[in-house]
């Protein structure tokens, strides 16, 4: 699903990667699963569409709040109310816990939950492009936000980044260390 323009899309961390079309739809049927007659060929077209219009919008890249912003319009726009909710409800749910989150170095040390570092992390660690290590960051937090803690011990967390990097298919490399 290419747009007629690429455009980039600055993520919370400050890093860039390209507008996916592909992967917003994904995001987007997640949201759509509150109506009743939602297909994936109309988050898969939806998508595309706020590819197109972002790229002939703005000039080089936008934010994800923007993307996020024009997504919750767009549901509202065609009268998918109820995913539009379940889209904002959603963020709202994965911010609270992105904050309840913290990880326990090997000091004893607390720190607040970073997916950035998990992202290095698995880019050092397993020689994986950036786009493959924030997939897999994504991944990683995923599971961690769906868990019921609030602290995680840094060995807990490398060990689901390993798990997460077998079930990718990616473990046949050996990981330089951690």
């Amino acid at each position: 699903m290419k747009t007629s323009r690429m455009i980039g899309v600055l993520k919370r961390d400050g890093s860039l990667e390209q507008f996916d079309a592909g992967k917003l739809a994904g995001t987007m049927w997640r949201a759509m699963q509150a109506e009743p007659h939602a297909c994936y060929r109309h988050a898969r077209d939806l998508a595309a569409a706020l590819g197109t219009y972002l790229a002939r919008k703005y000039k080089d890249s936008v934010s994800s709040r923007v993307v996020f912003e024009a997504t919750v319009k767009t549901f509202g726009y065609v009268g998918l109310t109820a995913a539009e909710q379940a889209f904002k409800d959603h963020q709202a749910w994965r911010y609270d816990r992105r904050n309840q989150l913290r990880v326990r170095q090997e000091d004893g040390k607390l720190t607040w939950w970073d997916k950035n570092w998990v992202k290095d992390l698995a880019i050092h660690s397993w020689h994986v492009s950036p786009q493959t290590g924030r997939t897999l960051a994504a991944h990683v937090e995923s599971a961690l936000l769906e868990g019921q803690r609030e602290t995680l011990e840094r060995h807990e967390v490398l060990d689901l980044l390993n798990q997460t990097v077998d079930a990718f298919g990616l473990a046949d490399a050996v990981p330089v260390g951690q």
